[in-house]
């Protein structure tokens, strides 16, 4: 669901501070041995590294991007792009209503905006 994603990501970013730290050298190794023998196996994964699956997830991703990794503010195509994918992607889930911020209040918490 995106919004427990969007909620995750939230959550990883402002609130949750891994007990063990920053990603050590040794970490990333185990993690990249790991992924190798297991494939996006994301919960096993972080069982075996003490972490959110999520947090392991996000990792990895940040390696195997590497420098291609995109930093700053989107274009005004990238917005668009976005955009035109979430309205696709919500056509074809009619039987959910999403509440947006600017039109009309979400009768839940932030950012629980996904509404039966």
């Amino acid at each position: 669901m995106p919004t427990f994603t969007l909620m995750l990501a939230t959550l990883s970013m402002e609130v949750f501070v891994s007990p063990q730290g920053k990603w050590t050298a040794k970490d990333v190794e185990k993690l990249k041995e790991l992924h190798a023998a297991k494939g996006d196996r994301w919960v096993e994964m972080g069982a075996s590294l003490g972490r959110l699956p999520e947090a392991v997830r996000d990792k990895f991703r940040t390696l195997k991007l590497g420098d291609a990794r995109k930093a700053g503010a989107w274009t005004p195509e990238e917005e668009g792009k976005l955009t035109e994918l979430v309205s696709t992607y919500l056509a074809k889930r009619p039987a959910v209503r999403v509440f947006s911020f600017l039109q009309s209040p979400c009768p839940g918490p932030p950012l629980a905006c996904i509404c039966p």
